[in-house]
């Protein structure tokens, strides 16, 4: 067996310690990923969170700022933003991209019936997964934090009549929440006040934060009635009762919808097979007579 040339072992030689290199650099420049950040990430993201965690600082040079902010905004108002950041949806983006290409063409060079325009509809449906998912996730907790509005309006309200300020009452009122959304948010705006935020700038940057319209008026109803002077809870009581009325709204508004909704699958599904009961006796009369007199 020949040796190999000394221009090619060199060669193999430099791109090997070009290669350890490149890794070992990427290794130290990975942000450092506490165990509680990775217990709030989604279980399909965890599995793959180190191949997300290596793509995102190689993407991070090439997002531009707009499409950085645009994604920012989306995670915060899923509540995704502390821990997944834009660059690694954009990793998560591409490495469902090359899972699914390499399906496909696995599955093609075994010989499996896979058609051709499988392929940039299976790629395409790859790519749009995350953005999919993460809106998806905005739309799920924009309605739980709408859900759970009035009741914490009505807690402030009967903590504020009892002789508390605001500001004391605020802490009562999110201990007393249900775990969710909601409370996340409210500890996130307290600990913005008492890293030394003004309460109004800390109400405006969790209304912008969220980009809920009912958020937005209560922070500003609530801003408005402290700057003004006026009376604290007749706004708070005011603010439960139109988030209570806007939220008996929005059900009727679903119930409405409901039967178009459900047009589809009758249409689809039900029709076909109920005409086809109610028709096949006819049918086969028919074709029998037909033969019958032939």
């Amino acid at each position: 067996m020949n040796a190999l040339p000394v221009p090619l072992v060199l060669l193999i030689g430099f791109a090997s310690v070009l290669l350890v290199t490149f890794i070992s650099e990427l290794l130290r420049r990975l942000p450092s990923d506490k165990p509680a950040r990775r217990e709030r990430i989604p279980f399909v993201w965890r599995i793959a969170w180190p191949v997300l965690l290596s793509l995102g600082v190689l993407i991070r040079p090439f997002v531009s700022a707009r499409l950085f902010r645009s994604l920012q905004r989306q995670l915060a108002r899923a509540g995704l933003d502390q821990v997944i950041a834009p660059q690694h949806l954009i990793a998560a983006q591409c490495t469902a991209t090359i899972l699914v290409g390499l399906l496909l063409l696995s599955s093609w060079g075994v010989g499996l019936p896979v058609p051709a325009w499988m392929f940039p509809i299976g790629l395409s449906l790859a790519m749009a997964w995350p953005l999919i998912w993460l809106r998806e996730s905005v739309m799920r907790r924009a309605e739980t934090l709408l859900r759970q509005l009035p009741f914490l309006i009505d807690l402030l309200a009967m903590s504020v009549e009892s002789g508390l300020p605001l500001a004391a009452a605020l802490p009562q009122a999110v201990e007393r929440l249900p775990a969710g959304a909601l409370r996340d948010e409210c500890r996130r705006l307290m600990r913005d006040v008492k890293a030394g935020m003004p309460r109004d700038e800390a109400l405006r940057t969790l209304a912008a934060r969220l980009e809920i319209a009912a958020l937005t008026q209560f922070t500003l109803a609530v801003s408005a009635a402290q700057r003004d002077g006026g009376t604290i809870v007749q706004t708070l009581r005011a603010q439960a009762e139109q988030q209570r009325n806007e939220r008996f709204m929005r059900a009727e508004h679903r119930a409405a919808q409901a039967p178009v909704k459900v047009l589809l699958p009758l249409v689809v599904f039900i029709f076909p097979g109920t005409l086809a009961v109610l028709l096949y006796p006819v049918i086969s009369r028919m074709f029998s007579e037909v033969a019958r007199w032939q």
